[in-house]
């Protein structure tokens, strides 16, 4: 866990798993649990508990990544805050003196017509705004992800708020996800995918039916 985090969650479908130990082995797989949430780095020779809690390892490393995504988040917005208070501030000084120049742009106007002073003024001004190179386009990840689910339009401007590094990782962990789970239906909706930043996630490999079903004794 992060140095400055000092709790974690626990989710109640743990429960399920729980229940498949005796209660020496469901101590055993807890104090493993908050060992490793204080980062002592647990290791087990017990095959029960690795197997136990490789799950909520990922979970636990998951919401670690969303926590410290909000975080930085929590921090923009307060920088935020702070620059427009700022320049809320320099309005407020700056004011009177608009004000002022105000009332004696009447009078400037005055002297010009006495003195017959002509002012010719040419403002060229080109305003360019370039749109956002994308270097690889949504409709690529898309295609590759084959799971065609979701708010289309929403899924875009995520995919196109991400950084061309992000992206690039995306096209080159989807081969490895799709070979780890073949069937579509049990992958990752697109914005589920996107939201948890599952592109980081470790892939832990591919299991057979059998395998899925084995209990824990």
């Amino acid at each position: 866990m992060a140095t400055d985090k000092s709790s974690f969650i626990l989710y109640t479908d743990l429960i399920h798993v729980v229940k498949k130990l005796d209660d020496i082995k469901a101590g055993q797989l807890l104090k493993h649990i908050l060992s490793y949430v204080n980062n002592e780095n647990p290791e087990s020779d017990d095959i029960i508990i690795n197997i136990a809690f490789e799950p909520i390892k990922q979970q636990l490393k998951r919401d670690l990544k969303k926590w410290e995504s909000e975080k930085i988040d929590r921090s923009n917005a307060g920088k935020k805050g702070m620059e427009s208070r700022w320049i809320k501030n320099k309005i407020t000084k700056i004011t009177p003196v608009i004000n002022d120049i105000t009332k004696i742009t009447p009078v400037i106007n005055d002297i010009t017509k006495i003195t017959n002073i002509t002012d010719t003024v040419t403002v060229n001004d080109t305003v360019t705004v370039n749109e956002k190179e994308i270097n690889i386009t949504f409709d690529e990840f898309w295609n590759l992800y084959d799971k065609k689910v979701g708010d289309k339009l929403k899924l875009i401007k995520k995919w196109n708020d991400l950084s061309d590094d992000d992206r690039q990782l995306i096209i080159d962990y989807i081969p490895k996800y799709k070979k780890s789970q073949p069937d579509k239906k049990f992958r990752k909706d697109p914005s589920t995918f996107f939201n948890n930043k599952s592109w980081n996630d470790e892939i832990i490999g591919v299991f057979k039916s059998t395998e899925r079903n084995t209990k824990l004794y």
